[in-house]
């Protein structure tokens, strides 16, 4: 079976090749490598016995001490068992990183084998949503006593982590990640804008949130709606994605997208009802690497 070895400088775009079909996605990546800035070690490849590459795996870091690892696909070449080995020797350069997470296609059972034979499990299936952000939405008539304040992300902190509770959204992430790092991951996918960062209140209590980020070309993403578990199926849910629509429209912004767990259906049906389609379900896979920063 071939042995994984660390891609060398000269070889990086080489490697690269094997995980990604076009130069959009190749040169910031190849660019992130020589700079740097995606750390060492953390681009390994297969090798052919007569020296060429037979397949790869990239980690990527990312913001709130996770990492993406996207890899190549099991083959002929590169076995399941190839492949988890060299999913595995990837995670080794996970350094200052809590979470590693994988999307996987639905159906690609031999890529889904590597990653658990290398010690990843299976979160859920991650359902992609988009929805038109209306030109003129209107405004909702909040419940009585609920109102909407610009917050900071260190309020943010206890009321993420009483959101948490008994949650249908990926409830096997609690307990992986730091809330400080959460929020910053959070804040990281995209610009933050104080209206669009907000504390969900009841009286004087925060009771939720809700935290969207503007990309480019006219899109956001709802990167967390959250209620404490005495809110929830009051109806807060629908009106909170309208007032976001709201906002959203005064700043031309055209799509809102999220990513919501596949079993979730209280939220599944909510999103529904507000217009968002499903577009695309990806499995997700993850491995705490705190065993791997110990060794």
């Amino acid at each position: 079976m071939p042995t994984p070895l660390v891609v060398p400088p000269d070889r990086y775009e080489e490697a690269l090749r094997h995980l990604f079909p076009s130069d959009k996605q190749v040169r910031p990546l190849l660019a992130g490598l020589q700079a740097g800035r995606l750390g060492r070690g953390g681009l390994v490849a297969l090798e052919h016995g007569d020296g060429g590459l037979l397949a790869a795996a990239l980690l990527v870091p990312a913001a709130g001490r996770t990492a993406t690892l996207v890899a190549s696909r099991p083959s002929p070449e590169a076995s399941v068992d190839a492949m988890a080995g060299l999913i595995h020797a990837a995670t080794l350069a996970a350094r200052e990183i809590d979470l590693l997470q994988a999307l996987l296609h639905p159906d690609d059972h031999d890529c889904a084998s590597a990653y658990l034979t290398a010690g990843f499990q299976s979160l859920t299936l991650l359902n992609t949503m988009l929805c038109g952000v209306p030109r003129r939405a209107v405004s909702p008539e909040l419940p009585e006593g609920l109102s909407l304040s610009p917050t900071t992300d260190h309020d943010l902190l206890a009321t993420l982590e009483a959101t948490y509770v008994d949650t249908l959204d990926c409830p096997g992430l609690r307990g992986l990640r730091r809330t400080a790092d959460i929020v910053a991951g959070h804040r990281a996918s995209g610009v933050v804008h104080d209206d669009l960062w907000l504390a969900v209140r009841q009286g004087g209590d925060m009771i939720g949130c809700v935290l969207v980020t503007c990309g480019p070309n006219h899109t956001a993403d709802l990167a967390y709606l959250g209620l404490t578990p005495p809110h929830r199926g009051r109806g807060i849910g629908p009106v909170l994605l309208q007032e976001v629509m709201r906002r959203l429209s005064h700043r031309r912004v055209k799509t809102l997208r999220l990513a919501v767990d596949s079993r979730n259906q209280p939220a599944l049906n909510v999103y529904g009802a507000a217009g968002f389609v499903t577009r695309a379900t990806q499995r997700a896979v993850i491995r705490s690497t705190v065993e791997v920063q110990a060794t």
